[in-house]
């Protein structure tokens, strides 16, 4: 659903500030565990087995519990369980935001209220931004994977911000990742994203913490565009069997002729993040 976090809604409206922000959502992270981690403390599957899931994920788009049933580590009825359990675990952001006395009850009410009927509004400006992008159909369909790709991957959910018919602008510390796929038509995916949201991919990709932009970090998001290619390409290309290329880092976008594009921008609460989907010249 095209729809703004709660979160972003009361930065953008003053209401709290960034660092409060990423305090609350630190705090809600942790008070959701992983459905594999519930599963480990039931003593339902191992510690082995959780990463097996989680690796079979980056091969495939589909969920923990489908995948752990494929592989008959659970059953539905346990999932089933799994999931109950996180979502009684899982605090609210307002009532997080509430209980840390960053917005009293009364105030949290009624932004509540406006979130939802903002919401209404944006996600009818995003429907429009979609059927007026050089790209519609099949931006719309990179952008619902990546959305999922993205949260299975970092654990964590993005939002769409916008979405716009150029590259996205060569911004102070944000660098590029980008990959061609040479089918009926030459197609360029690209990323964008800063420093330390690359270094946080890295991460999580390779699962060892990376704080610095090296040789390892760039190659670690360059296999993180490579995996969500393998689950893309197929929105992108109406050919079946195209020729893909490895990813390229890019310090900024240049000498890139293209004819059409369409950028998604998403944001975690912490991070901004581009994903262009454009058609060589």
């Amino acid at each position: 659903m095209n729809t703004k976090f709660f979160g972003q809604f009361l930065l953008e409206k003053g209401i709290i500030n960034r660092e409060q922000l990423l305090e609350a959502l630190d705090a809600q992270r942790k008070s959701a565990p992983l459905l594999g981690d519930i599963a480990i403390e039931k003593e339902w599957i191992t510690a082995q087995q959780a990463a097996r899931i989680n690796t079979e994920q980056r091969r495939q788009d589909k969920r923990f519990g489908e995948i752990a049933i494929s592989l008959a580590l659970l059953d539905d009825s346990q999932i089933g369980v799994l999931l109950s359990e996180q979502k009684f675990r899982r605090q609210y952001f307002g009532e997080i935001l509430a209980e840390l006395g960053y917005i009293s009850r009364d105030d949290l009410d009624t932004q509540l209220v406006k979130h939802r009927q903002y919401n209404n509004e944006f996600a009818a400006h995003i429907d429009t931004s979609f059927e007026d992008s050089a790209l519609g159909t099949k931006a719309r369909a990179v952008s619902e994977l990546f959305s999922r790709f993205y949260q299975r991957m970092m654990k964590t959910s993005i939002s769409i911000t916008d979405v716009f018919n150029t590259l996205p602008e060569n911004k102070q510390g944000d660098l590029f990742w980008t990959q061609t796929i040479q089918s009926d038509k030459t197609y360029h995916l690209t990323l964008s994203l800063n420093k330390e949201h690359a270094c946080l991919i890295a991460s999580n990709f390779l699962d060892i913490t990376i704080d610095e932009l090296d040789e390892l970090s760039i190659d670690a998001v360059c296999e993180f565009l490579n995996t969500f290619l393998g689950h893309a390409y197929i929105k992108i290309s109406n050919d079946t069997m195209p020729k893909i290329q490895p990813p390229q880092h890019h310090a900024a976008l240049t000498n890139m002729p293209i004819s059409v594009c369409t950028t998604l921008m998403f944001d975690s609460g912490k991070f901004a993040i581009g994903v262009s989907i454009s058609i060589a010249e």
